[in-house]
């Protein structure tokens, strides 16, 4: 009955440290971006899918100035990009540009999703439940869709920020298990100065 009672004591102590750290490194992160004008980092990404045989891989450069102003740069396997700077949207193909200034409902939301993910604001977002894992170096938070129209586009988000620059370093999206797609970060830098024109 001892060991139980010790058992169980312990159980609450691993949980109570376990949630203070979460709320301690959400706190830390969040201070940290409220001085962050700008990011720029590379990136790799894989698209996993049963339709598959192998992963789409690709490569490339992401920006960000605030307050609203994104760049997604693809160097391989095609050069293209797009950039959302308010509401113009910019397209580039590899061998054609295209300005739009009515942004779809498409966009909107992915320029929502990234701003709240480069922040780690999406950890307070409602619609999600959220686990925290402290993994040393890192940190993972798990989101889980709450809304019934979320539970639809994905099964969950994992984050993983690094626990001393609080950079994001991996994102992961889940359509379901076999479904998913992987981006993970290097070479981050924040409040590097970013020309206008990266946004154009």
């Amino acid at each position: 009955m001892k060991k139980l009672l010790l058992v169980v004591i312990c159980g609450f102590c691993l949980a109570f440290v376990h949630q203070s750290n979460n709320v301690e490194f959400e706190s830390q992160l969040q201070e940290f971006y409220k001085n962050v004008e700008s990011l720029s980092a590379n990136f790799k990404q894989e698209k996993h899918s049963m339709l598959l045989l192998e992963p789409l891989k690709s490569e490339g450069k992401f920006y960000f100035k605030k307050p609203d102003a994104i760049r997604w740069e693809e160097t391989k396997p095609q050069p293209n990009y797009f950039a959302i700077n308010g509401d113009i949207v910019v397209r580039f193909d590899g061998k054609s540009k295209t300005v739009s200034d009515n942004p779809d409902m498409q966009i909107k939301m992915f320029k929502r999703f990234i701003l709240k993910t480069i922040d780690g604001s999406i950890l307070n977002d409602k619609n999600f439940s959220k686990q925290f894992e402290d993994l040393g170096e890192t940190k993972r938070f798990v989101l889980l869709p709450n809304q019934k129209q979320l539970k639809k586009r994905m099964a969950k988000i994992e984050l993983l920020f690094n626990s001393k620059t609080y950079l994001l370093e991996e994102l992961k999206m889940f359509e379901s298990e076999e479904e998913f797609t992987v981006i993970q970060f290097n070479g981050q830098s924040a409040n590097k100065e970013l020309k206008p024109e990266l946004f154009n």
